[in-house]
């Protein structure tokens, strides 16, 4: 079989985040890459056993709880038993009705694992959708107006106000909205890391999930989570997946010489 790379992740969804999570959209590698979703992962794995996987990102972390079972919190387990060359990058939490942050023993399988949680027992790496350019060009545009509205369909923020959905939005749309408004209010977890990335304040009105907890230092606010702006986020952001970048290319070479 032909060497390859290919990066495992939520590709085909109409959540705009989980699509543009996908590390190897932005880094050059020099083995062909094949983007799979993760509901294919059953259908390719004799080819993923011989193959270089790249997990990630979007929220793959689930452990059970009370709250929070719908079928895929063991499925992490799974994919870190498809191939013995396995990297994670920009992974993270998400489980509903809880702050607590928990990881599991099967990430010690992975070659390498980055995680986008802060105060993980593996390597913070952010998600990789830092490294789009529409970044740059956002950030050095003033807001325009107040505030913007962004929410996923199961739970509507502030009904009074015009909100705009994760599900079926369009990314380079979703970036100008962030970037016209001077305050985010969101249950997106892309939402918060977009709108800190383009410098804006976020507000989490209604915090319902782990995968909140540590995006980025906050403050409560009448059991709001307030983010304060951040101008050297994008930046920081975008040197560590610059440099774990550097640390797979070694593996991938190792992956070619050995494999």
């Amino acid at each position: 079989m032909t060497k390859q790379v290919v990066n495992l992740y939520w590709r085909d969804t109409d959540n705009v985040g989980d699509a543009m999570s996908g590390s190897c959209l932005y880094f050059k590698f020099p083995l062909p890459v094949k983007f799979l979703d993760i509901k294919e992962m059953n259908m390719s794995k004799e080819e993923l056993a011989e193959s270089f996987i790249i997990l990630g990102g979007g929220g793959h972390i689930h452990l059970p709880h009370p709250d929070y079972n719908d079928g895929i919190i063991n499925t992490l387990i799974e994919r870190s038993t498809l191939s013995k060359w396995s990297v994670t990058w920009g992974i993270g939490h998400n489980i509903h009705g809880t702050v607590e942050q928990k990881f599991p023993d099967c990430l010690d399988n992975f070659l390498l694992s980055g995680i986008r949680d802060l105060d993980n027992p593996y390597l913070y790496v952010p998600c990789a959708s830092c490294m789009h350019p529409i970044f740059d060009f956002y950030k050095s545009h003033p807001p325009w107006k107040d505030e913007f509205v962004y929410c996923h369909t199961s739970r509507v923020l502030k009904p009074e106000k015009p909100f705009y959905f994760c599900e079926g939005a369009d990314f380079y749309d979703v970036i100008q909205k962030i970037a016209s408004a001077e305050t985010i209010y969101t249950n997106s977890y892309h939402g918060v890391y977009w709108g800190l990335l383009l410098n804006r304040r976020v507000i989490i009105p209604k915090p319902n999930s782990s995968k909140f907890y540590k995006i980025h230092p906050f403050h409560v606010e009448n059991d709001e989570l307030h983010f304060d702006k951040s101008p050297n986020y994008l930046g920081a952001c975008r040197t560590i997946n610059t440099n774990f970048h550097h640390f797979v290319l070694r593996l991938i070479h190792k992956y070619v010489e050995e494999s």
